[in-house]
């Protein structure tokens, strides 16, 4: 019997107008890209995530792998309502529960965003260089492009540094990792979340600020324990970078904040 591949049951589904229980969540899976092409990548991500076989038919499918699919589903589904209920808070506040939550982030990620559509536009007039005034009237056109390079600088040096202030944009990166994610996968993979992490317990007692805490297992090796080193020195000195770049920057909205108008 010829098995029934899942994208061209897809395919075929969603085409109608009233669908079968089963349909329907054959479309939600591939559209929320729970089900994906059948690739080696894929296979192997599967297969660490499920410890089963990668479906690729409709035949396939089994009880287990149902249930963890509605689950995703599910998750899915409330980050959808989740979105929409932000984008009505956008629209009646101007702000949202998400701006308020991670506010830090929040302003890194839109206020590059705001400078590059401000610099397309502005008409204002910046108090930026003294010498500017000395050009004489009949090289008023030098005078004018001088002003809009100078202008264009000082916002692009902002824009560089919101960037770099950013966790996920700043082009400081951890040149250990990758060497020390693997570590970590590796240790995972072997011991589970218990053969790395332990919670104190009320007999152990709590830190030094009186909090019980997940504390890493102590059992490293000397090349592991350098590694670990090597990998949270590095992360300190890219966090000393990125607070830099925002001392820069706010000095530098602290000079020029009456001047973003156009």
């Amino acid at each position: 019997m010829e098995k029934t591949n899942l994208f061209d049951f897809y395919n075929s589904s969603i085409k109608k107008e009233e669908k079968t229980e089963l349909e329907q969540f054959i479309i939600d899976c591939i559209n929320y890209k729970i089900i994906v092409k059948d690739t080696k990548a894929n296979r192997e991500w599967f297969k660490d995530c499920y410890k089963g076989k990668f479906p690729v038919y409709l035949e396939d499918l089994t009880m287990q792998h149902v249930k963890q699919f509605k689950a995703m589903i599910r998750s899915h589904k409330k980050d959808e309502a989740y979105e929409e209920k932000l984008r009505m808070q956008k629209y009646k506040k101007g702000y949202s529960d998400k701006d308020v939550y991670n506010f830090c982030y929040e302003f890194v990620e839109i206020m590059p965003k705001i400078l590059k559509d401000f610099k397309k536009k502005k008409l204002a007039y910046w108090e930026l260089d003294e010498n500017l005034h000395r050009i004489t009237d009949a090289n008023v056109h030098e005078k004018e492009n001088l002003y809009i390079s100078r202008v264009d600088q000082v916002l692009d040096r902002m824009i560089f540094l919101l960037n770099e202030m950013n966790e996920d944009k700043c082009s400081m990166k951890n040149i250990y990792k990758k060497e020390y994610r693997k570590m970590e996968d590796n240790k995972r993979r072997e011991h589970g979340y218990s053969g790395i992490y332990k919670v104190f317990t009320d007999t152990e007692g709590p830190d030094s600020d009186g909090c019980y805490r997940l504390k890493y297992h102590p059992e490293y090796s000397k090349e592991e324990k350098e590694l670990k080193d090597k990998y949270f020195d590095y992360e300190r000195k890219i966090h000393e970078y990125r607070m830099k770049c925002t001392d820069e920057f706010f000095d530098l909205l602290k000079e020029h904040f009456w001047d973003l108008w156009y």
